[in-house]
């Protein structure tokens, strides 16, 4: 319903979603907003109906949402990159999941192996990973290593890592 949400509301925005990661109570995506506000309307839009088309469902009133929408400027390409990962591997950290291949509910599956196309758009910096589709190999690769390095301790109560998983890796290897 949420995914079917998103798809529709682009029909109607200038926006690009690069990266999604929906979790019980709150959603990640990486968006590129081709128009002044667009971004900020389609999230009010796809936010604002699915909450209440839950609510409708559930007979409840007010929001599903943690908090409201907190959004960040992705200023550079090895920003992006780690944007993508950490999205992606979201449910992973959360213990959802063994693996981001796992969920569903990201856009991991879609970037890293293809296939089933819903509403992403990958991101140029992915796609500067390598030629045609090979591109996608090297994010499953870089994708591995963040995993490796990373941490799974965004969970409250547990101990929020301060070491950036791509500490030390030489982006210029990943022809960015």
């Amino acid at each position: 319903m949420f995914k079917g949400s998103i798809a529709e509301q682009l029909k109607s925005f200038a926006v690009e979603i690069h990266a999604f990661a929906m979790m019980g109570n709150h959603v990640h995506l990486l968006l590129t907003s081709r128009e002044e506000k667009a971004g900020m309307l389609f999230l009010r839009n796809v936010l604002g109906t699915h909450a209440k088309q839950m609510n409708l469902l559930v007979g409840y009133r007010g929001s599903l949402w943690q908090t409201r929408y907190h959004s960040v400027a992705v200023e550079t390409d090895s920003h992006a990159l780690h944007a993508c990962l950490y999205i992606d591997a979201n449910p992973w950290r959360a213990f959802a999941v063994d693996h981001p291949q796992e969920s569903s509910w990201t856009s991991y599956r879609e970037l890293a192996h293809g296939g089933e196309t819903t509403f992403v758009t990958p991101h140029p910096v992915l796609m500067a990973l390598g030629d045609g589709d090979s591109w996608r190999s090297r994010y499953k690769e870089i994708m591995a290593e963040y995993l490796r390095r990373g941490s799974r301790s965004i969970c409250p109560g547990r101990r929020i890592s301060k070491v950036d998983p791509l500490a030390g890796l030489r982006l210029a290897s990943w022809n960015l």
